[in-house]
């Protein structure tokens, strides 16, 4: 078959590889089936990931790339993209594309080899996924808080990929930019550490740690609604929100570089108290407002 001739495929599966091998679902959150959404955007065909994570692929004009996006915008959030100026090359036809995605540890973006396969509606959602210790019921998670290494610390690489996200999630631990099971292992272990050094511990019955500085963030407005957002969670006025953030202020801009809203407010809180606000400004960088 000419590449050409080939119709958009209404579903495909993608792939990401680690160590050679393809990545399952869930062990990696861009993999997966998308399906084709019935309006192109920018010219090109688009999809959606059909998992909860809801993930998207599509062409961007302005960039010249494809991308894996959370949202369906140019200039969203972009977890992976492949340089591609015209738009010419389809994924799931061309080879000739050279995927780079978002490294957690290393904080830039690496080459990876992603893979973009055709695929029939009626396939099942569990395709290419490997029998995994992933679907034992979520009350087995609790269980595994008895093991432990070394110094008191649950033996976290014994734990399979569901319990390690659910035990982050009981204690509100940041994981918005783990793509895989080890840079969840790597935060888990990085969280206890800096926990072990202030207070001189990290048991399966500890708090989170005390960081000092929080985000939370509201919709912006034109100027008439001027309060700061809240880090009361039942506070929804403009779609205030708590972010999961967990760090030092100087960590805050990188934050929003990577995970930072452009159409939001964001105010910082030190030790529980508002300090300031910060907003995307002139198209350029996050600034304080009133400066």
């Amino acid at each position: 078959q000419k590449g050409g001739a080939d119709p958009t495929p209404q579903e495909l599966w993608i792939s990401v590889f680690q160590r050679g091998r393809p990545a399952a679902p869930h062990t990696d959150p861009l993999a997966g089936k998308y399906k084709f959404m019935d309006a192109k955007f920018c010219g090109r065909p688009a999809y959606q990931q059909r998992s909860s994570r809801k993930h998207f692929l599509f062409w961007s004009r302005q960039f010249g790339d494809w991308k894996l996006a959370e949202r369906l915008e140019d200039d969203g959030i972009c977890l992976a993209y492949a340089e591609d100026k015209g738009g010419k090359h389809m994924p799931w036809r061309s080879t000739a594309l050279q995927w780079r995605m978002w490294h957690p540890a290393q904080r830039r973006f690496t080459p990876r080899r992603v893979f973009f396969e055709p695929c029939q509606e009626d396939e099942p959602e569990d395709l290419h996924e490997p029998e995994t210790d992933d679907d034992l019921a979520d009350g087995d998670a609790d269980d595994c808080e008895t093991d432990s290494d070394d110094g008191g610390m649950p033996s976290w690489s014994k734990w399979s990929t569901a319990d390690l996200i659910k035990w982050c999630q009981q204690r509100d631990i940041d994981l918005t930019d783990c793509f895989d099971r080890e840079s969840v292992l790597v935060r888990l272990q990085e969280t206890a550490s800096a926990f072990s050094e202030t207070a001189g511990g990290y048991s399966s019955s500890d708090e989170q740690p005390p960081f000092s500085v929080r985000l939370a963030s509201r919709v912006k407005t034109d100027g008439s609604y001027t309060r700061p957002p809240s880090l009361d969670r039942k506070v929804s006025f403009y779609g205030n929100r708590v972010e999961r953030f967990r760090g030092t202020e100087h960590e805050v801009v990188p934050w929003l570089e990577i995970r930072g809203d452009k159409s939001r407010l964001y105010g910082i809180f030190c030790d529980g108290r508002f300090s300031y606000s910060l907003v995307w400004k002139k198209e350029r960088y996050w600034g304080r407002i009133g400066i």
